[in-house]
């Protein structure tokens, strides 16, 4: 009998093990967060790992394992040469060229930035006073939301102010291009911090008092090149210069129940929770979507996947990311699909996810520093 009950004993503890193990396998399989950078992309997995691909010239998309320092990456984004973690103790890593430091060359009136490079490729970061909790990307620049949900950090160009304090608790923090970020506050407030389409400060009040009369309380926010989208219980709209969208969204934006929206230079993408797509911006589309194959002189410059307008998705999204000409898309059913600009194969499906192993193994798990719809 004796000898039963330890048999039976090793084989619990034998069972275990192979949970623990499963598990773990399930961990890095598993996606929680995409992210789009000038011309590459990244992919977050749960077990706190981070591959990528597409442009690799400053070692922005190589993949990051943290477990040699016992930490793991929680969240990730991604600036045009640059990629930044936040790791689960509340400090940060970077790697690839951040132009955290740069040269200004005047040319003809234009101003032309050229990066510092790294050692190894790894980024500088400032001297934080508190733990960081939330991390987003300009081309040039990077932001932290810190601890006590009221100070916002930059760095890089064009920001000489570098630390923000506000008055109340920051919900979401979102950076526009090279120019500008944006503060949504608890409260559904937002604050525009930076030169936001050319707008002068008596414009700025001005369209904040729009945005007030328009939008009791909004509960998400995303920015592009001198525009952004607000969404509220009671409408979606955007704001700022059209030049760069090249149309007025709010004049095609009738989307109910919209679950996944995010802006590029030109573009902006939105799904609803009927798996619906609607992608604004006739540029975007004119150049990168609705080419014909035969007209393409190669491929590579272009997404592998063609799709109009309004068309409908054949699973549920689950993370959407946007770059500044291409954007990625995350399904539930394991499908991973790329639109826009593929100058680098940041458009081509990842080798990590060719095959069906990662079959409804996305986003099964929720991080309160990840805001992924």
């Amino acid at each position: 009998m004796e000898a039963l009950i330890q048999e039976n004993i090793i084989l619990r503890k034998e069972i275990e093990r192979l949970k623990e193990q499963l598990m773990k396998k399930n961990e890095s399989e598993t996606v929680v967060q995409l992210a789009c950078g000038g011309q590459h992309s990244l992919a977050l997995f749960k077990d706190g790992t981070i591959k990528g691909w597409g442009n690799n010239e400053f070692g922005q998309s190589q993949a990051q394992n943290f477990s040699a320092e016992g930490r793991k990456a929680i969240q990730i984004a991604c600036g045009q040469k640059h990629s930044v973690a936040l790791l689960d103790d509340g400090t940060l890593r970077g790697w690839g060229d951040g132009l955290v430091t740069y040269i200004i060359e005047e040319k003809q009136s234009d101003l032309s930035y050229k990066a510092v490079k790294k050692q190894n490729n790894l980024l500088e970061f400032p001297q934080f006073s508190q733990k960081v909790i939330r991390i987003i990307c300009g081309d040039l620049s990077s932001c932290a939301l810190l601890h006590d949900k009221r100070t916002v950090v930059t760095w890089g160009y064009p920001y000489t102010k570098n630390i923000f304090t506000y008055d109340k608790d920051v919900k979401q923090i979102e950076c526009g291009g090279v120019n500008y970020f944006i503060a949504l506050f608890e409260d559904g407030t937002i604050e525009i911090n930076g030169y936001f389409a050319f707008l002068t400060q008596a414009s700025r009040d001005r369209l904040l008092t729009t945005i007030k009369e328009n939008h009791k309380s909004i509960k998400r926010i995303a920015c592009g090149w001198g525009f952004f989208l607000a969404l509220s219980d009671e409408k979606f709209m955007s704001y700022g210069s059209y030049l760069h969208l090249e149309s007025n969204p709010n004049e095609v934006i009738n989307l109910k129940n919209i679950t996944h929206f995010g802006c590029g230079i030109k573009y902006c993408v939105i799904v609803n929770n009927n798996n619906y797509l609607k992608i604004i911006g006739p540029g975007f589309i004119r150049n990168y979507i609705e080419k014909k194959k035969d007209e393409v002189s190669s491929l590579e410059q272009y997404s592998q996947v063609y799709l109009k307008t309004n068309s409908e998705l054949k699973s549920n999204v689950v993370h959407l990311a946007c770059g500044p000409n291409h954007f990625t898309i995350l399904l539930e059913n394991g499908d991973f699909i790329s639109y826009g600009l593929n100058t680098s194969g940041q458009c081509i499906k990842p080798v990590f996810l060719s095959n069906n192993q990662f079959e409804k193994k996305y986003l099964k798990y929720k991080n309160k520093y990840l805001q992924l719809k």
